[in-house]
């Protein structure tokens, strides 16, 4: 029996799917330009004054072992946060590059403005958190 670090029929799918919500993310904002104000961020998260290619050159290796790490899982909640969090940070890295800036859109004055991106970001790693934790402990492995 040999090991294999990667399953060899997800391997594919995973792409794929790291493809689709890219390009979900870049359409919905591409999309609403055409219909809301959209704000461009040249700083990090939660308007941390960061250069943009500092972050970006740090961004590559970070979701790189986030993908790598994820897709070793056999946990399939594990898997999909690594793909919703290495899809955010391409998405977001994407228009980093190509804009020197991270498209967000504001909602409201009293909530800080954010991208699709983002929310695939925090719900990758909500969900990360959560197999990490009660997840663990329902399945009896704690």
């Amino acid at each position: 029996m040999s090991f294999s670090w990667y399953h060899s029929d997800s391997r594919g799918r995973d792409l794929l799917l790291v493809a689709a919500f890219v390009s979900f993310d870049l359409f919905v904002k591409r999309f609403l330009s055409g219909y809301v104000v959209i704000s461009c961020n040249p700083y990090g998260p939660w308007g941390i004054a960061v250069d943009g290619r500092v972050m970006a050159i740090l961004a590559v290796p970070i979701l790189t072992g986030v993908f790598l790490s994820g897709c070793r899982s056999d946990v399939r909640g594990i898997r999909t946060g690594s793909l919703l969090i290495v899809s955010g940070g391409i998405g977001n890295l994407l228009d980093r590059i190509f804009l020197g800036c991270v498209r967000d859109i504001p909602v409201s004055p009293y909530f800080p403005a954010f991208n699709a991106a983002d929310v695939m970001l925090t719900v990758g790693s909500a969900v990360i958190v959560w197999h990490a934790t009660v997840g663990r402990r329902r399945s009896g492995l704690v």
